[in-house]
């Protein structure tokens, strides 16, 4: 893996984990 590779994968994966919590918030509201 290129080290140019890892902020691509990381923010992907970032916005994945914002994206879950904000579900889960609305869930519960």
């Amino acid at each position: 893996m290129a080290e140019s590779d890892w902020p691509k994968k990381d923010n992907r994966r970032f916005l994945h984990v914002v994206y879950r919590v904000g579900d889960l918030e609305r869930a519960i509201k």
